[in-house]
């Protein structure tokens, strides 16, 4: 390592602990990231209640930043010649649907490019939620998106949803044919060598070396962990493995010297 992360990872290894007491967190890994990937890793205190060591290979629900790695799906898909950003959704989803108050030509109108930025008009999230406890299965999740509300005309308004991305990951299963697990792995995780990555979230939290929400003697269940946002926001991580993936971004869509993505898709990523 250059002797400036030597540095700094001398100064984490002793403002870390402090930090982790200071804030009353649990467990986290930290890495440093370069174009070879995780220059640095390390995982401090205990990923469940039964105090198993976080490591930099501990698998975490990483929340909204799985629409990162959704997103690298779909342009792997336009990038195989499947599917363009400006394609409607109803070409590919025919059973897409909402309410609104906003004329029946606006579900003709959204492209997969207002999905992944946001300006589709959708609102942020759906009822997941089932009587009994716990989350609804994906399915049924998606099918509840049709009887809600659209929020504002398409394209006139950025609002933030992961109904957007799940739309998303519906599309992807009807025009490459696989679930969105198997193309992510296919397309995504293996490609850049993330074998600790996965969008079921059952799997994972089944597994061993995760992290599961706990506070003192008590945990989580499966069941109100789990949830549908399979495209959005449930999928699971580790630290080394979203170093791989910045570092695919570092290198310029590079990864071991073959075209992971092409530039101008990557470019289409960071373009405002």
């Amino acid at each position: 390592m250059d002797p400036e992360i030597y540095s700094l990872v001398d100064e984490l290894e002793t403002k870390i602990p402090e930090w982790k007491d200071q804030h009353k967190i649990n467990g986290f890994t930290v890495a440093i990231t370069g174009k070879t990937g995780a220059l640095w890793s390390q995982g401090y205190g205990y990923a469940d209640h039964n105090e198993t060591p976080v490591t930099s290979n501990t698998r975490f629900m990483i929340g909204s930043l799985s629409k990162a790695y959704t997103a690298s799906a779909f342009l792997r898909a336009v990038q195989a010649g499947l599917v363009e950003l400006d394609d409607r959704l109803i070409d590919y989803y025919s059973g897409f649907n909402w309410k609104t108050r906003y004329g029946s030509e606006q579900r003709e109108k959204i492209t997969f490019r207002h999905l992944l930025t946001h300006w589709a008009g959708l609102q942020h999230n759906g009822d997941i939620r089932l009587p009994e406890g716990g989350f609804c299965g994906y399915d049924e999740y998606i099918q509840r998106i049709n009887t809600m509300w659209q929020k504002y005309p398409v394209g006139t308004r950025f609002s933030y949803s992961n109904l957007g991305f799940d739309r998303v990951a519906v599309a992807l299963q009807e025009i490459t044919g696989q679930s969105f697990e198997t193309w992510m792995r296919a397309q995504v995780y293996e490609p850049l060598g993330m074998n600790r990555s996965t969008t079921d979230a059952w799997a994972a939290l089944q597994g061993l070396d995760v992290a599961r929400g706990h506070f003192g003697g008590s945990e989580f269940s499966l069941e109100d962990t789990a949830s549908p946002h399979i495209a959005s926001g449930s999928q699971y991580s580790s630290v080394d493995d979203m170093s791989r993936f910045i570092a695919m971004h570092l290198n310029g869509g590079m990864v071991n010297g073959e075209c992971f993505l092409e530039k101008h898709l990557l470019d289409e990523v960071y373009r405002i």
